[in-house]
């Protein structure tokens, strides 16, 4: 069987998965050759499709890396309703402050009567100008009792947005560069994931052509057999042989047909396992495409120092406890830079508003004649004088002084957890090298049985052909033709055998060089 290559099935392997949905409905028997095998593997492996969701939480992490280095926008909003409102001015020898303040007007009126020539009806006295005050504010429909107090305000109002930027965050910083290299480890997980799907599948789907082949094989010796046994009972009927030849030959068909029955049983059972592998549900029927046939020159190896090579460049589970190291470094950096300042650039823009329930204001009538006349007007809800705004910008400096040890012995934590890691990297290298050589010691050791079981095949028919002819002429017995033919079929099993061996020592050697055995659009 020619070992597989990059392959275009994507669209039949979709089309299989819909005529087998996972409702164990049994659907209709499809044909399936590795290369879909693999395609479905691939895209119904539990563990492989747990691993693309642990890699896109591995992307969602190394995005939100980058969260404390972005600017940092607030909106807040308050409201407060003033109930009591103290004196600010109590205890102070300002309590009395505003009780004077009607004396400056009655002064300031008093003064514009003596200097102004056209003012008309002279100074008055402090009673009488409250007392004009206060019926001009009646006459106006003023009560000056609801605004005794000008520091009381009812409600107010607290709206802003901040917004600060770090210039500088150690931790932060390095620690994008960790969730990078995280996300990398768990990409390599992925690959480490796929190669072992892809490996998986095609040892169980060369098992299961093997375990057809050896049915096949059973078969032919059991269409022999019988046509043995029709000659035998011929030649007994004519009395040239003894009825004990019948009988033999009769025990050796009975046999093989249980060796038969016995290989079937074997063969569904490889089935079972492949779509369990793959899959597929068990009511699904499949029949298996490709032989155990090498149709091309098996590709040579390359040497030892450069498959070594290339197995510690590509193979996924090196690369990720590699990269694991590096995240574990990259930790260290982080828990150290717990030590440097973080320095922020902040803005605050507000807004305050400070409204009245009664926003009723007195003011002057504009009467030259008469400096008592009032009339009201009212402020709307958003009026300017209630409202005020406010922005400021500056720098904040955070440094942890002292925090009782903790980043010290985070620190040295972090150290120990990456010299595990780094014993556990050499500990695979030394694991891969070991299985790379082994792999192809297994690849070489199957090509010279191939080899060896090819040559003995053609001396086995050879010996059936005479063992035949002999029987033929009378000068053998069938016991010998049932030898020979027991001697064809063994080596005719072992050359299957062999070359099964050899697909599946040549797959675990890609897998040891960290390639995938079978090339497939799914694979990650």
């Amino acid at each position: 069987m020619r070992r597989v290559s990059a392959i275009c099935l994507s669209t039949f392997a979709l089309s299989l998965l819909n005529l087998c949905p996972r409702t164990g409905q049994s659907a209709e028997t499809v044909s399936v050759g590795l290369e879909e095998a693999v395609e479905i593997a691939l895209a119904r492996s539990y563990r492989l499709r747990q691993a693309k969701l642990d890699l896109q939480a591995a992307k969602d992490q190394t995005a939100a890396s980058y969260s404390p280095v972005w600017p940092q926008v607030n909106a807040n909003a308050g409201y407060t309703r003033n109930i009591v409102a103290p004196n600010p001015f109590a205890g102070s020898s300002a309590g009395g402050l505003f009780d004077g303040l009607n004396s400056l007007g009655w002064l300031a009126y008093n003064e514009a009567q003596r200097t102004d020539p056209n003012a008309m009806g002279g100074t008055i006295s402090l009673a009488e100008f409250q007392r004009r005050q206060v019926e001009g504010q009646a006459a106006a429909g003023y009560n000056p009792s609801s605004n005794s107090n000008p520091f009381f305000v009812p409600n107010a109002f607290n709206l802003g947005i901040s917004v600060s930027q770090v210039l500088y965050n150690g931790a932060a910083f390095t620690g994008i560069k960790g969730a990078d290299k995280y996300l990398e480890t768990t990409a390599a997980g992925l690959d480490v994931e796929a190669l072992n799907v892809v490996s998986q599948t095609a040892q169980a789907f060369y098992g299961a052509l093997l375990a057809r082949e050896q049915t096949k094989i059973l078969q032919n010796s059991v269409d022999r057999t019988r046509t043995t046994l029709q000659e035998t009972t011929k030649r007994v009927s004519q009395g040239v042989l003894p009825q004990f030849a019948q009988l033999s030959a009769e025990v050796e068909l009975a046999n093989l047909q249980t060796q038969k029955l016995r290989a079937d049983n074997q063969a569904q059972a490889a089935l079972d396992g492949l779509k369990a592998t793959i899959g597929l549900p068990p009511a699904q029927a499949i029949t298996l495409r490709g032989t155990l046939q090498l149709e091309d020159e098996p590709p040579a190896l390359p040497p030892m120092q450069d498959a070594l090579q290339m197995a510690m460049d590509q193979r996924p589970d090196v690369r990720q406890a590699r990269l694991y190291v590096q995240t574990l470094e990259i930790q260290e950096k982080v828990t150290w830079s717990e030590y440097l300042p973080v320095v922020q650039a902040v803005a605050n823009l507000g807004y305050q508003g400070n409204v009245p329930d009664d926003r009723t204001l007195l003011v002057s009538a504009g009467d030259p004649n008469d400096p008592f006349a009032y009339q009201t007007q009212t402020n709307s809800f958003f009026s300017g004088s209630y409202w005020n705004p406010s922005f400021s910008v500056g720098l904040n400096l955070t440094w942890n002084i002292f925090n009782g040890f903790r980043t010290s012995n985070t620190l040295k934590q972090n150290r120990v957890a990456t010299s595990r890691a780094r014993l556990q990297l050499n500990e695979l290298e030394d694991a891969a090298r070991i299985q790379v050589e082994q792999a192809q010691r297994n690849v070489q050791t199957a090509l010279q049985q191939i080899e060896t079981q090819a040559r003995n095949i053609e001396r086995a028919e050879l010996n059936y052909k005479h063992a035949e002819i002999r029987v033929r002429e009378g000068v053998s017995t069938q016991l010998e033709l049932r030898e020979a033919s027991n001697l064809l079929d063994n080596s005719r099993f072992a050359h299957r055998q062999a070359i099964h061996d050899y697909l599946v020592a040549r797959a675990s050697y890609d897998v040891a060089l960290g390639t995938p055995p079978v090339s497939s659009k799914e694979t990650p």
